[in-house]
């Protein structure tokens, strides 16, 4: 029932050949694989790092922004207090003798109604 299987010297190095020859293209794609994902993984790093460098720029960017208005915004402001300021200044005069004026008027009027 056994039968016994001959093989030759030639056919068993073809066979190592041929193995040898497998491993060494496995090996290959291995390579390329890994150097495929390193690739990859070295393009992610460098748009990550280039995202947080565009954020902390743009964060930068947004608190230069807010200072400059928040500046802005105190001068505007001085300078409306100190414009209304020298209004009051101005007019002032003018309020008293409008006030003075009106006192004499109404003591006139009481004094009309008393007499």
């Amino acid at each position: 029932q056994d039968t016994p299987v001959v093989v030759s010297q030639a056919e068993v190095a073809e066979a190592v050949e041929d193995m040898r020859a497998q491993g060494a293209s496995v090996l290959k794609q291995g390579a390329e694989a890994a150097h495929a994902a390193r690739q990859k993984a070295e393009a992610i790093r460098k748009a990550g790092a280039d995202i947080a460098h565009s954020s902390a720029e743009f964060f930068h960017h947004g608190t230069e922004v807010a200072r400059a208005n928040w500046q802005h915004g105190a001068e505007a402001c001085q300078r409306g207090l100190h414009e209304a300021s020298e209004a009051w200044r101005q007019s002032a005069p003018y309020l008293d003798k409008g006030i003075l004026l009106t006192n004499v008027i109404m003591a006139m009027c009481i004094g009309g109604f008393v007499v």
